[in-house]
């Protein structure tokens, strides 16, 4: 792998993390604590994702929606709740943000097409802001927000 640049004082720790798993988040922070002795963190993003297109939602297949909400909603918020001490511990305000998309908006149904809108991928994102806004509004200390990358 190649080495990524970093800021003075910083590093960069690449782990995988599996967001279908109940356990590899504590794994997770718990090697970030003990083996790398990170007692802080200033910025965690979300980016893990699972996308579908065309689905009507009378055709909507339930397994595969919630498959698609355990990954886009609630992996970032098992990821989110994983990381709050140590983004709690941060010396300047932290950010947490997580990769949303443009159908995530009310507004993409009529402007994107029916089937595209009402996929479960959209449900999931649209959630997810929902979601990462509360975050926002219940932790002041913390900036939280999604981002359409594009």
């Amino acid at each position: 792998m190649k080495t990524l640049p970093t800021a003075e004082g910083s590093q960069l720790i690449l782990l995988k993390l599996d967001v279908l798993s109940d356990t590899d988040t504590t794994s997770l922070i718990q090697t970030l604590t003990d083996k790398e002795k990170i007692a802080h963190l200033d910025i965690v993003i979300a980016n893990a994702a699972v996308i579908n297109y065309d689905e009507p939602a009378v055709k909507m297949d339930l397994p595969g929606l919630r498959e698609t909400l355990e990954i886009n909603l609630i992996g970032p918020l098992k990821l989110f709740q994983a990381t709050f001490s140590l983004l709690r511990n941060a010396p300047r305000p932290p950010k947490f943000m997580a990769l949303s998309s443009y159908v995530g908006n009310s507004a993409a149904v009529a402007e994107m097409g029916r089937y595209y809108s009402v996929s479960r991928y959209a449900a999931s994102k649209a959630a997810l802001n929902h979601l990462v806004r509360w975050i926002h509004v219940e932790n002041e200390w913390l900036t939280a927000f999604t981002a359409h990358p594009g």
